[in-house]
């Protein structure tokens, strides 16, 4: 077997979290969630998406819009119960990660659009 069959057998047993970490944004969100969305339909080989929302209810209808897109997104979701910053959701999302059985974690947050070949890319170039 060439080194590539090799590399590409390994990264199937790895598995992936992608964290998406949401404020109070909902048109960024909106098109991150379906940026990642399309990265996931050309490339999920052993990848999960979590999406964590923080209550920022500085623009209510804003943060009722950012609920919406979490709740209907298909993703298994996290929605704080106040608002803890970004410092905070990234310590939830640590301790998260080291809980589950996650080999590696990828963070998402919700202004980034990722491109179609995102999670490829991470894939191949994960064990370098």
């Amino acid at each position: 077997m060439d080194i590539v069959g090799q590399k590409n057998m390994q990264m199937n047993k790895k598995t992936t979290l992608a964290a998406i970490v949401g404020f109070n944004r909902p048109d960024h969100l909106k098109k991150c969630i379906q940026s990642v969305k399309i990265s996931l339909n050309n490339f999920n080989k052993n990848i999960k998406v979590i999406i964590f929302l923080d209550r920022d209810l500085s623009n209510p209808p804003g943060w009722k819009q950012c609920e919406s897109l979490v709740k209907t997104s298909g993703f298994e979701f996290y929605i704080n119960t106040e608002n803890i910053g970004l410092r905070q959701n990234m310590y939830q999302i640590f301790n998260y990660f080291k809980k589950s059985s996650f080999d590696r974690l990828i963070l998402i947050e919700d202004d980034i659009d990722v491109s179609p070949n995102f999670f490829y890319f991470f894939q191949i170039n994960f064990d370098l």
